[in-house]
């Protein structure tokens, strides 16, 4: 990972920990740099999105590497949107009627 691309990811945390995140200086993105080096951006920000969405804390750099040599970040894939029929649309409207009269 290049100084820039450190730089993107460590917005992106700040991004995500407004108001509990370090004041980011030169020497901390470089520092931060040196130890991501060999780790990939899209690595990181699976492992940085991964975080977020389990820890209140900002993340250390430990949190973006990733543990396994042979790790990549899952694939995901939206599901398809759902297209229902106005008939569908009526029928769930209809259940949920009945079932907050008789709960």
């Amino acid at each position: 990972m290049t100084v820039t691309e450190t730089a993107e990811l460590l917005a992106n945390a700040a991004d995500s920990y407004p108001g509990r995140c370090p004041t980011f200086t030169p020497a901390i993105i470089a520092t931060w740099a040196g130890h991501l080096e060999d780790v990939p951006l899209a690595v990181a920000m699976a492992l940085l999105s991964e975080h977020v969405r389990t820890s209140r804390y900002f993340p250390a750099i430990c949190d973006v590497r990733p543990r396994d040599a042979g790790w990549t970040p899952p694939l995901y894939v939206a599901p398809p949107p759902v297209v229902m029929s106005a008939e569908d649309r009526q029928y769930i409207a209809d259940t949920l009627r009945k079932l907050g009269e008789n709960p």
